[in-house]
């Protein structure tokens, strides 16, 4: 049988399945996913935590050094200003104090985002992930022990 120049063998007519051999195959036992991939994808996640984890604490330090440096500028332009014109030693001291304020509001706005996200986020997911590697791990150590003395 041909058509559009592919040709097509003829298969096998019903009386041939109907003389097929009547036996049937013997079943395949159930394949379970191997657990050194479960395991190799949990400490790969973990991995991917502490390297999430690195890469916020850096980026923060750098922009709270970055902050630390701004306002440094801000309070030497103001003591330069102050050197420069004759003011009051009232309005320098208010000058430095909101300075030092914003320092200070700055510095714990870091510290608590650095609280919320580190602490509150993401070291209770790398602990639930190195949990449930070494937790797999004991688990399947305690289950071949308890097979060896079965044996």
């Amino acid at each position: 049988m041909t058509g559009h120049g592919i040709t097509v063998e003829p298969g096998p007519s019903i009386g041939d399945i109907k003389n097929a051999p009547t036996e049937t195959p013997v079943e395949a036992p159930p394949v379970k996913p191997s657990p050194f991939r479960l395991e190799r994808a949990g400490v790969d996640l973990a991995k991917f935590v502490l390297w999430m984890m690195a890469a916020f604490v850096l980026l923060m330090l750098v922009y709270m050094v970055y902050a630390e440096h701004q306002s440094d500028v801000i309070l030497t332009s103001t003591f330069t200003h102050f050197q420069s014109t004759p003011a009051d030693s009232n309005a320098f001291r208010l000058a430095v104090q909101q300075i030092e304020t914003f320092q200070k509001s700055q510095r714990d706005f870091f510290h608590e985002i650095l609280n919320m996200v580190l602490l509150n986020v993401l070291l209770p997911l790398l602990t639930a992930l190195l949990g449930y590697v070494f937790g797999k791990q004991a688990g399947e150590l305690g289950a071949a022990k308890e097979e060896a003395k079965a044996r």
